[in-house]
């Protein structure tokens, strides 16, 4: 109750909300702070004892003269993101910072992209040179390095893990897309298919969400009772030609997969483009499946793909709010945040 009436008092600062403007109703404190409609009605009814809230059964929910600035406001959120990662995302990255900016409209935004090579060289100077201005930061980690996730974790940082953290760092928060339904979602598409021989290919820079989603693809594999030698993984470079050469030699394999599962739309590429080379038939070619969220431009030759149930500026408002709950002490509710995720088929789309 304590943590929901914190998290009401950041959401009214965060909106620069003042005395007599109009507050969510109880529905919608219940559906935005993802709590049951009872327990927000609880802490507003307390909120409005304390006169933050003020409540009038036919008018509605008003800001009470009671709210006060916040001293925990942020004055600068960073984003903490490797180069090569944000050049291939910065569309949907650029739509997350426009929601978390919706939630902390004072605050600025630093990009810091980090190297790819020195990832956590780079995220130890950036937090010096924070430290030495009177900033009150905010860091939102979208990397899949333990080590770096670690360091904010054992300094105590207000930070925010954009993706799936490693154990050592769990109660760090963190929002991600339900990475568990991904593989279980994206793996029953590959077998209605009636394929047999499936392939997963992984970028090089692994992190723990892909483990939990090639977890849940094995389990699939063994519930259909697969044979070890049906379900081939493979860690792909980064680099576009090793990633094409890498798909390629498991086309080569005498029993060589008819299905491949691509985690990124790099490796989708790199896919594409050795079935293109190898040749193949319509009818011989190896279907291709994506993890990843696809722009319509993309769907061509893709039988399946994932795609998170809000958009990535909802994402964004909601890692605004956890954040906003970080910097004033307190530990968002929930810690971790799974996105719900949906299947889009792409096999009629390319019929017409």
């Amino acid at each position: 109750m304590a943590r929901l009436s914190q998290l009401i008092r950041s959401d009214i600062r965060s909106r620069n909300l003042r005395p007599g403007d109009r507050y969510l109703t109880t529905e919608e404190v219940a559906e935005r702070m993802e709590v049951a409609k009872g327990t927000a009605n609880r802490a507003m009814q307390e909120l409005a004892r304390e006169n933050v809230l003020i409540r009038n059964r036919k008018l509605g929910t008003f800001v009470g003269d009671a709210i006060t600035p916040d001293p925990a406001s942020i004055d600068l959120v960073c984003l903490l993101v490797r180069r090569s990662y944000y050049m291939n995302e910065r569309h949907r990255l650029n739509e997350v910072l426009s929601g978390v900016l919706s939630v902390l409209g004072q605050a600025s935004v630093q990009l810091s992209l980090a190297p790819d090579d020195h990832e956590m060289m780079f995220a130890e100077r950036l937090v010096r040179t924070n430290r030495t201005n009177a900033f009150k930061v905010g860091y939102l980690i979208a990397s899949k390095s333990s080590q770096v996730q670690s360091f904010f974790y054992q300094e105590d940082l207000p930070a925010l893990v954009m993706g799936t953290p490693f154990p050592h760092g769990e109660r760090m928060p963190s929002i991600d897309m339900d990475q568990e339904a991904i593989g279980q979602e994206i793996f029953r598409a590959a077998l209605a298919t009636g394929r047999r021989r499936f392939a997963v290919i992984l970028r090089d820079r692994r992190g723990f969400g892909d483990d939990l989603m090639l977890n849940a693809i094995t389990a699939e594999a063994m519930r259909e009772g697969l044979s070890a030698g049906d379900l081939i993984v493979r860690s792909v470079p980064s680099d576009p030609e090793l990633a094409v050469g890498s798909v390629q030699h498991l086309l080569n394999m005498p029993d060589r997969p008819d299905a491949i599962i691509c985690r990124s739309r790099v490796l989708l590429t790199a896919a594409r483009e050795a079935v293109r080379a190898a040749g193949y038939t319509s009818m011989q070619a190896p279907l291709l499946f994506s993890t990843d969220q696809l722009p319509v431009e993309d769907h061509a030759g893709v039988c399946a793909s994932i795609a998170p149930a809000v958009t990535a500026a909802e994402q964004g408002r909601r890692m605004g709010e956890m954040l906003s709950a970080i910097m004033a002490g307190v530990e968002p509710d929930p810690v971790h945040v799974a996105i719900d995720v949906l299947l889009k088929d792409h096999s009629q789309a390319d019929k017409h």
